[in-house]
């Protein structure tokens, strides 16, 4: 009887496990010779005839005759991973798009080490990161995959990270080996996490009914291009051009650029109204004259049917009002349109704050019915501070017309729409964070 040997049993001190050696398969469709570099491997996409071909012990069977559609793809079948100063090789490639949007791909990488297991190289427009399964289980009753965005939860670690983003998968490319049985049509559901500190990732994937986990963190374009040897611009790595913070969801971003783009759009059409059409009058009125009721200089449209916009501006006025009252008259001295309105401006210091209410000028818009020539006829009344009423006018008005204007109306509802978009937006996020506390 041999006597026992402790130091047998010590930890590195046993038989090493022997290395696997990649085994070649003959496809069954079209009798390619096809490597199987993983012992794990399940399913394997023929590289000549895209068969994929299920691996069962003793046995190949055929499972889809072949591709459902190409996508390209930076990286190919083989291509060399460096991570840490090890090598990895690409021994599978996924595409996945959500919504049927073939726009809206995420592309994912197996890579392979014979000795240190395998990592997930996921690429979405452009942005990439890496990561390994886990057994990282979350502290959270219920259904994980139901978290909504902005929801903050903890893993068994002590890790606090908040939701990023959810949604559905759907499998519409796979070639290479994979651990398991994959067809193209295949649905899956996920939830994303940041770090609260840092910039880890944590993801949950429910794949075949099953719960899978993962840890990673977002790679440069400079770090996938230096681990590749491929040049940045092949990687396609069209990186967003903000840093998306923790606490600022994906549809949030989506939702105040889609406002932003709309607030340029209206702002430029607003500026396009302020340069268009013609002047044909420019005239100072002094204050005495519109004490009563005073004429314009003559002025001539020779276009009928255009948009005449009469600007009025008190460059004067400081805490006061003026009512403006007026009336474009043809050469007969018939009245054609009738115009009033009140102007002021009101400014001061509050509580350590810099206030002010309304405009040192109003402009007013209408259809021009036929050519001609016009004058303004013009009273005015104007009153210092909280004077609620006058009958005389203390200041001096600038009176400019143009005809072939364009009424600012619209543009000035869509940026007032702006405004209260983004508004509603920044409030429902702060209610996900609210809710996520």
């Amino acid at each position: 009887m041999t006597a026992f040997d402790p130091s047998r049993f010590a930890l590195n001190a046993g038989r090493t496990r022997p290395r696997y050696r990649p085994q070649v398969i003959r496809c069954v469709r079209c009798g390619a010779g096809v490597d199987v570099k993983d012992e794990r491997a399940k399913m394997v996409v023929c590289g000549h005839c895209d068969a994929h071909l299920e691996l069962q012990p003793g046995n190949i069977a055929q499972v889809l005759e072949g591709a459902v559609a190409q996508w390209n793809f930076p990286l190919e079948i083989g291509d060399s991973f460096r991570l840490d100063g090890i090598r990895y090789e690409v021994i599978a490639r996924m595409a996945f798009i959500e919504n049927r949007d073939s726009s809206d791909v995420t592309r994912q990488y197996l890579l392979y080490h014979p000795c240190r297991g395998t990592l997930w190289l996921d690429e979405y427009m452009g942005a990439y990161s890496i990561s390994r399964t886990t057994h990282l289980m979350p502290r959270f009753e219920g259904d994980i995959l139901k978290v909504w965005t902005g929801r903050r939860i903890e893993t068994f670690d002590g890790t606090r990270w908040i939701c990023n983003g959810s949604g559905r998968y759907e499998l519409v490319h796979v070639d290479g080996a994979l651990p398991w049985v994959a067809r193209p049509g295949d649905k899956s559901e996920y939830v994303e996490f940041l770090a609260e500190k840092g910039d880890r990732q944590y993801e949950v994937q429910r794949v075949a009914g099953e719960l899978e986990f993962g840890l990673g963190r977002p790679l440069s374009p400079q770090e996938v291009a230096r681990a590749t040897q491929k040049e940045v611009a092949k990687l396609d790595a069209r990186r967003h051009p903000w840093v998306q913070p923790a606490f600022v969801t994906r549809a949030t971003l989506y939702s105040l650029l889609l406002t932003a783009l709309f607030l340029a759009i209206n702002w430029i059409f607003l500026l396009w109204t302020w340069i268009a059409g013609k002047t044909v009058l420019s005239a100072d009125v002094p204050a005495g004259a519109l004490n009563g009721e005073t004429f314009t200089p003559p002025f001539s449209v020779v276009e009928p049917g255009d948009i005449l916009a009469i600007r009025i501006k008190v460059p004067d006025l400081d805490n006061a009002w003026l009512d403006i009252d007026g009336a474009l008259v043809n050469a007969d001295d018939q009245v054609i349109h009738v115009f009033s309105d009140e102007i002021f401006y009101y400014h001061g210091w509050e509580d350590g704050w810099l206030w002010s209410e309304g405009e040192r000028d109003k402009s007013f818009y209408f259809k021009l019915p036929q050519a001609g020539t016009y004058r303004l006829l013009l009273h005015a009344v104007s009153g210092e501070g909280e004077c609620p009423e006058s009958d005389e006018n203390n200041y001096d008005i600038h009176v400019r017309v143009k005809y072939g204007a364009k009424a600012p109306h619209a543009a000035n509802a869509g940026i007032r729409l702006c405004g209260i978009m983004g508004i509603l937006v920044l409030f429902l996020q702060g209610v996900l964070l609210f809710r996520s506390d």
